[in-house]
């Protein structure tokens, strides 16, 4: 399915074509990840039971004793802790099997050098977002107050929409990718990040009223970003949110923290609204009629564990097999994370693969951003953009450059662009609702001034926040959004029911230097 689904991804694109036991501390050494390679449970199904049982602190039921049954072959004597307890931090039970222990680095020696075959260890790593904002927060302004339903769109470029819809540069100011036949309708995209603003526009299930000679109906629908931008919203309406589920992984996060996201409304980084809103936003997005699951692993500051997104895939995972087996929606899944340089994780990369083999849900991992300090810009040194059975996205700029601090090589499949892109911001002090105390001062029909009298009258006006942002975790969405567009496409959810594209004039090598990639 892969490669048919890059293809058609690239003509989309045109190629522009339950939390640790105790918080964490800063030392990495502490923390490992206990994992079962793929295959070892059904060959350790056929040994004897691990005499005596084990007991552990961190279980949840009989799925949870299953597993650490297994685990305990991998040396139970290196595992057990003075009191015969396994140190155990979490519980692993989908995208990989195993567990996080807690380990000093004796213990972690002795582990290591008595391992069994059927068993992987290795430090639970840091994780980082891949983008940033590099531009002011612009805050787009809609009327609540009066008669006034216009709504005013922001009038950012959005060159990233306009780009992939068209062959060659120069651009010409129409994003005409954006439509209502390939708006993801009837798909869902899992972000995994650092959370997503649930009350941002971009997310909201938007009203057009549209003025009919006989009726005067008022009409409603999830509105692509093109027709988004010319409809009038309708502020009573109150249409509720795409984001239809949500769950958070991070481990050790203190108590203000989690207010702090609480407060805002799921989010307290922006990296993960952002990401969110180049998938699938009524105005950013290229699947605006997608549904979107919220799953956060990265914290206030973007840094996470590779333990808090395994969790997190296994949440995916266990959401999308919930859900109705005679109409599971096609799905892709985002990750703009990754570890540093130099320190694969092949956990990471395995739970991935499974989510990709076992449960075809289309997984889009950002390819990395260049360290500098390391001298390397190589995407096949970065977990987990280099496991194969992702799709890894590059970072393209405006005049179809590869991004120079963007990862490149033969581990990346696609390009997209990711240098100075428009998406969904907050800001935080002011949780990225702002209200506005107007002087609205109304002409009256001739005498005293002018209507003078209603010159305290007070009209409320609600923003929602836009900025610029840059890296490859702005590319892979992009990517994310075209494939939820297409699948939608192919289910016949379209919804003037357009054939699907042809794939056969997707662009290559129109990039400077060229980038070579496996599309």
């Amino acid at each position: 399915m892969r490669r048919p689904l890059l293809a058609a991804v690239a003509l989309l694109l045109l190629a522009a074509a339950s939390p640790l036991a105790a918080a964490r501390e800063d030392d990495d050494e502490e923390y490992y990840i206990l994992s079962l390679k793929p295959g070892a449970g059904a060959r350790r199904a056929r040994l004897p039971p691990a005499a005596p049982p084990r007991r552990f602190h961190g279980g949840n039921g009989d799925e949870d004793d299953a597993i650490m049954d297994d685990v305990s072959r991998c040396d139970p004597l290196a595992l057990e802790d003075e009191r015969g307890f396994f140190p155990i931090a979490r519980v692993l039970r989908r995208a990989v099997r195993g567990a996080v222990l807690r380990l000093d680095s004796p213990a972690a020696a002795a582990l290591r050098a008595r391992l069994d075959p059927d068993c992987a260890l290795e430090v639970d790593a840091r994780v980082t977002a891949q983008g940033y904002r590099t531009t002011k927060v612009v805050a787009q302004q809609r009327s609540r107050g009066g008669g006034a339903e216009a709504f005013r769109p922001p009038r950012p470029t959005h060159w990233e929409l306009d780009r992939v819809d068209q062959r060659a540069l120069p651009l010409d100011g129409v994003a005409s990718a954006v439509n209502a036949s390939s708006s993801g309708e009837g798909t869902i995209v899992y972000v995994v990040d650092s959370g997503v603003m649930r009350g941002h526009d971009e997310f909201r299930r938007v009203a057009e009223t549209r003025r009919d000679d006989e009726s005067e109906e008022q009409v409603y629908y999830d509105a692509s970003a093109a027709a988004y931008a010319a409809a009038a919203f309708d502020a009573a309406a109150s249409p509720s949110s795409r984001v239809v589920a949500a769950a958070d992984f991070v481990s050790g996060e203190s108590p203000s923290d989690k207010a702090r996201v609480a407060a805002i409304g799921g989010d307290c980084y922006g990296h993960g609204t952002a990401v969110a809103s180049l998938a699938a936003g009524v105005r950013s997005g290229l699947a605006p009629r997608a549904d979107v699951v919220d799953v956060r692993v990265l914290d206030c500051a973007g840094n996470g564990r590779v333990s808090d997104v395994i969790s997190g895939l296994d949440y995916a995972i266990e959401h999308y097999r919930s859900l109705p087996a005679y109409e599971l929606p096609p799905a892709a899944l985002t990750l703009s994370l990754g570890v540093p340089i130099g320190v694969p994780s092949r956990a990471l990369e395995r739970a991935v693969a499974e989510v990709v083999r076992r449960h075809n849900v289309v997984v889009v991992v950002a390819a990395g951003n260049a360290e500098r300090s390391r001298r390397t810009s190589d995407a096949c040194r970065f977990s987990p953009g280099r496991e194969p059975s992702v799709i890894t996205v590059a970072a393209s700029e405006i005049n179809d450059r590869t991004w120079s601090d963007g990862m490149t090589g033969p581990c990346v499949d696609l390009f997209a662009p990711g240098v100075e892109v428009t998406a969904a911001a907050f800001e935080e002090d002011v949780g990225n609702r702002y209200s506005y105390q107007l002087n609205a001062r109304r002409g009256g029909s001739g005498g005293d001034g002018g209507g003078d009298d209603d010159d305290g009258a007070e009209t409320e006006m609600e923003t929602d926040a836009y900025a610029g942002w840059t890296g490859t975790s702005m590319a892979a969405p992009i990517v994310a959004g075209a494939a939820l567009a297409r699948m939608s496409l192919e289910r016949g959810e379209g919804a003037d029911g357009a054939p699907n594209p042809d794939a056969s004039g997707a662009l290559t090598n129109v990039f400077h230097p060229s980038p070579g990639f496996n599309a």
